[in-house]
């Protein structure tokens, strides 16, 4: 398991519970939800239920999910409320805004998206961590922008030559 520490000796993210989402690929606090279903028909009923480690933006949506499915036999509705009271409980800073500004990068708005990952950045006791520079790139090629995700891709890559995701997704794209 890789530590990032800086001249402040502080440790930012572990990987212990900041790494990249099973679901959507960004760089965030990530937990295990259990997602459970409740089926009742007539004679026969039957349930299912499965774990997934997401972050919380992918959390409230399966939290939604699970709440549209489970309402017919409310059985499974604690499960999904509690999903969605989880997802919406903060960690602690400097990186408890990701899911604002994951929620803007996958909309494709990395204008703002943008703006929010520097406010975190100014918050770090470093500049540059390969995660969110990583989420800046998504963030402008959801946005339809080449230049800048190049860019960003180019600056995660300096900040830490090996990160996996930023390395990975670069296979794939080309």
């Amino acid at each position: 398991m890789a530590y990032a520490t800086y001249a402040s000796a502080s440790v930012v993210t572990s990987g212990d519970t900041h790494h990249h989402c099973e679901e959507c690929g960004l760089f965030g606090r990530i937990r295990p939800f259990t997602e459970f279903y409740f089926y009742f028909f007539i004679v026969l009923y039957a349930f299912t239920n499965s774990r997934a480690y997401l972050c919380d933006n992918c959390a409230t949506s399966l939290g939604w999910r699970m709440l549209r499915k489970n309402l017919l036999c409310l059985v499974g509705v604690p499960f999904a409320v509690w999903v969605l009271i989880k997802a919406k409980i903060r960690g602690s800073e400097p990186l408890n805004s990701l899911p604002p500004g994951n929620a803007l990068a996958l909309k494709g708005d990395f204008r703002n998206a943008t703006a929010e990952y520097e406010r975190i950045e100014r918050r770090l006791p470093y500049a540059n961590h390969p995660g969110i520079l990583f989420n800046r790139a998504r963030a402008h090629g959801y946005g339809d922008d080449g230049d800048g995700m190049e860019e960003l891709i180019d600056s995660s890559l300096a900040a830490c030559s090996n990160y996996l995701p930023t390395v990975q997704w670069m296979r794939e794209d080309a």
